[in-house]
């Protein structure tokens, strides 16, 4: 989660911090109860509207794509290693 917001992948940093702006926006702008009746309603209707759709999670969606801080070390270590063989 910390690569998220470190910008070690500028593109993901963005949508998140884009996402953010907006939640914030939208908390700011529609009450929470509104929101909570839209998400309830979501929630317990969606096998009504759509009984064969798949299940998926936005948020761990974009947490897989986020490279950890082992991933980095082995990428930057490949980079050192491929940039003084060369």
């Amino acid at each position: 989660m910390c690569s998220a917001f470190s910008w070690t992948v500028p593109w993901l940093s963005v949508l998140a911090m884009i996402v953010l702006s907006v939640a914030a926006l939208i908390l700011y702008m529609v009450p929470l109860r509104y929101l909570a009746l839209a998400w309830g309603i979501n929630k317990f209707t969606k096998k009504l509207r759509a009984p064969n759709a798949i299940d998926n999670n936005e948020l761990l969606d974009y947490l897989s794509r986020v490279p950890s801080d082992r991933e980095l070390v082995g990428y930057f270590a490949l980079c050192h290693f491929l940039c003084v063989s060369v």
